[in-house]
């Protein structure tokens, strides 16, 4: 390869966004309900593969049982209990929200019998103290609604958890995205950026302008996962043709 400055992003190149190593969706985005996801959704799959691996496998595999609650995972199940335990430390924030949301939910159900519901703002569980209103639906029932607003500023919500994975098209196959989380093997590169970031829209862009190599080199070295062989992996993404 010649010298050059400038480089495109190859056209065979795929994003898939995730959270927390899962395929992202508008559900896993805003706090409240991402919270109700990883602790209702992705904790108990885990939990589920790791009891019984092989069952998962065998169901994810019938065609009936596609969309189901089975991971379809051919990696080592040590891979999915670090994942656990990762989620469980890194996500324990969205956890204990998680919690609130079901135990305000059960004390309306429970107290609110009609009456003004001023007097159920201290039984707001703590984590959601300042982002609930209180009031009763069109059918009597008491509910709450969380103002989303807030907890985007609050620590419920994590761009932390936000990476890009890339890898090269080979074909569309791929497992349920909404039941088996996304590790990456090694060809496949982990970029950690939060969605908003600017970066995103450069690299995006790459398809159809160049860009400087310092920028390939720069995302390399700050946000590549891997070591020094993801960053080779990564850079081999990109091309002085265009």
């Amino acid at each position: 390869m010649r010298h050059t400055n400038s480089l495109y992003l190859r056209e065979d190149i795929q994003f898939e966004p995730l959270v927390n190593s899962w395929y992202s969706w508008p559900l896993l985005i805003a706090p409240a309900t991402a919270a109700m996801v990883i602790n209702n959704h992705h904790l108990r799959i885990m939990e589920s593969f790791v009891r019984a691996p092989e069952l998962n496998r065998e169901a994810a595999r019938n065609p009936a049982m596609r969309g189901g609650p089975f991971m379809d995972f051919a990696g080592d199940v040590a891979c999915i209990r670090d994942l656990i335990t990762t989620t469980r430390n890194g996500c324990a924030d969205l956890l204990t929200l998680a919690a609130a949301i079901k135990e305000l939910d059960q004390c309306l159900a429970a107290e609110a019998k009609g009456a003004s519901l001023a007097a159920l703002y201290p039984r707001v569980p703590p984590p959601l103290r300042g982002f609930v209103e209180l009031g009763y639906d069109l059918g009597g029932s008491a509910s709450f609604r969380l103002i989303e607003a807030l907890l985007y500023r609050s620590r419920f919500y994590q761009p932390s958890l936000q990476t890009l994975l890339l890898s090269m098209v080979q074909d569309d196959k791929r497992p349920f995205a909404l039941s088996t989380p996304r590790l990456p093997s090694e060809t496949e590169v982990q970029l950690r950026l939060p969605f908003h970031s600017k970066d995103i829209d450069t690299l995006a862009s790459m398809r159809v302008r160049s860009v400087d190599a310092s920028f390939v080199n720069l995302l390399a070295e700050e946000y590549v996962d891997g070591g020094g062989a993801g960053r080779d992996l990564f850079r081999s993404f990109f091309t002085e043709s265009p």
